[in-house]
């Protein structure tokens, strides 16, 4: 019998060393430069208003108009810092304004009781002479205060106020009734205070 042999043992192989592996690099980041900011335009100085405390002056009051209300006009422009030669102007002109639009109002209203009085059946129409004559005497009584009052007032043209000066008129003429009227000769200066803007 043969006997098979025995084959030679092998050597075990070294496992291959491990080659090393070089690092890998990371690349740098490069620094964020800031973001400028967007230049902003140079602002003006604003020119600064004359103080309230630096300002002291007077407005004077036109003719004829309150200095009250002047010297409110004069607080009021001060503490807006205004020049006293501008808040002189501007007080004048609103005044003048004012004033306008009043004696247009006045005139209009003049006006409106004149015609009142002519379109009446017992003050007007052809009594009107005889209503002035008799409103005239009237105005005898007063002084003549009262009637620079009415002819600056407009209030001599009002209906009633010209029906009662008639009345008055009528109570203290002397002339006697013809026919149930009275007969009185109109007094044309007299009458045209009471009525200037009659003919």
């Amino acid at each position: 019998m043969t006997t098979l042999a025995t084959p030679p043992a092998v050597a075990p192989v070294a496992p291959a060393a491990d080659a090393a592996v070089p690092p890998v690099a990371t690349p740098a980041t490069p620094p964020v430069a800031p973001v400028a900011e967007a230049a902003k335009p140079a602002e003006t100085p604003k020119a600064e208003a004359p103080k309230a405390e630096a300002l002291s002056y007077e407005i004077k009051a036109l003719d004829g108009h309150s200095p009250e209300v002047a010297a409110d006009f004069a607080k009021f422009a001060i503490e807006s810092g205004l020049p006293a030669e501008k808040a002189q102007a501007g007080y004048e002109a609103l005044a003048k304004s004012f004033q306008a639009r009043i004696d247009k109002a006045q005139a209009e209203q003049r006006a409106t009781w004149e015609a009142e009085v002519r379109a009446d059946p017992v003050l007007g129409g052809d009594k009107l002479p005889q209503t002035l004559a008799l409103g005239a005497k009237a105005l005898e009584l007063g002084p003549p205060q009262l009637r620079e009052f009415l002819n600056a007032s407009g209030l001599g043209n009002h209906p009633a106020m010209v029906a009662w000066a008639a009345k008055i008129g009528q109570a203290l003429s002397p002339d006697t009734f013809e026919n149930g009227t009275r007969t009185v000769a109109a007094d044309k200066p007299l009458a045209n205070r009471l009525f200037p803007n009659l003919p």
